[in-house]
């Protein structure tokens, strides 16, 4: 069985349901599956208290991929990625530490 073909091949979906296509995308609300936290691609971590990283476990991650963070409270400083394992996981990290953990989202673009 092939997958589906529209305008010869500007939007194709295979046999495993991945969308293709050489135009844009718009949509009102992009949801992202997130049942198997080890693959997800978008979720939640927190830096302990008095800690400046925390590794945050995914196979979705490449050393390609994009990470954007937010955190979910004003900050002096940025949340940074410093470390991609491809498959496994990546390291997010800030300069100094405080005296409350600091929870963020995160999100993957590959």
């Amino acid at each position: 069985m092939n997958g589906i073909d529209f305008e010869n091949g500007k939007v194709t979906i295979d046999t495993d349901g991945n969308f293709h296509t050489t135009g844009t995308v718009t949509a009102k609300k992009y949801t992202v599956d997130t049942s198997d936290p080890l693959s997800a691609s978008v979720g939640e971590a927190t830096i302990p208290a008095g800690k400046t990283e925390i590794e945050i476990n995914t196979s979705a991650v490449t050393n390609k991929s994009q990470i954007f963070t937010s955190p979910d409270e004003a900050l002096d400083f940025s949340i940074g990625v410093i470390k991609k394992n491809p498959g496994k996981s990546f390291t997010a990290k800030i300069i100094k530490s405080l005296p409350d953990p600091i929870k963020f989202s995160w999100w993957i673009v590959n």
